[in-house]
């Protein structure tokens, strides 16, 4: 929109031509980041969820680049062990999922902003209520011992912001 603008008022001031005034901030990278709260952590890990190096805890944030020509293909997928605790002082977490973060879509050049998602330890992990087209998200529980109970994350499962609101809060269109 401010470009359009920008146009406009050059236009009016009798600018024939003119070049955009917004910066390709990507420089054809996509970036997306992943929040976690006080009561979770992460820990990198390879396709096979071997991990690498130690479990950060507590709040905290991490980036994912992908190139934008590999978008959608394996290249652009990021691994992750991400793990859940009852409360940020315990030592040991409560669950633990394996996690794949997929670079999807290529953003508009005025949407070049870092989206995140927001993962949590409480129960219903995911904190973001909307999901963003840049990336999709997968985690899978691997601390239930019970095989009919395997709770997955799944930002495909989730709306995008439709309505307006985007304060990421518990938000639902139907009555309860």
């Amino acid at each position: 929109m401010l470009f359009i603008q920008s146009l406009s008022i050059l236009a009016l001031l009798g600018v024939s031509s003119a070049l955009p005034l917004f910066d390709d901030i990507g420089d054809g990278k996509l970036q997306f980041k992943i929040k976690f709260k006080d009561d979770a952590g992460y820990q990198v890990a390879d396709k096979d969820f071997k991990t690498s190096g130690e479990i950060i805890k507590g709040k905290s944030e991490v980036k994912f680049n992908w190139d934008e020509d590999n978008l959608g293909k394996d290249e652009a997928k990021s691994y992750f062990k991400f793990y859940a605790y009852n409360d940020k002082d315990d030592k040991d977490p409560s669950d633990i999922f394996d996690c794949t973060l997929s670079g999807e879509h290529k953003q508009g050049h005025l949407d070049r902003t870092t989206d995140d998602y927001t993962l949590q330890g409480k129960y219903n992990w995911l904190d973001s209520k909307f999901k963003h087209e840049e990336a999709r998200l997968t985690c899978e529980m691997k601390t239930s011992s019970d095989w009919a109970y395997n709770p997955t994350i799944d930002t495909n499962n989730m709306t995008y912001d439709k309505s307006g609101f985007n304060d990421d809060k518990d938000y639902t269109e139907e009555p309860i």
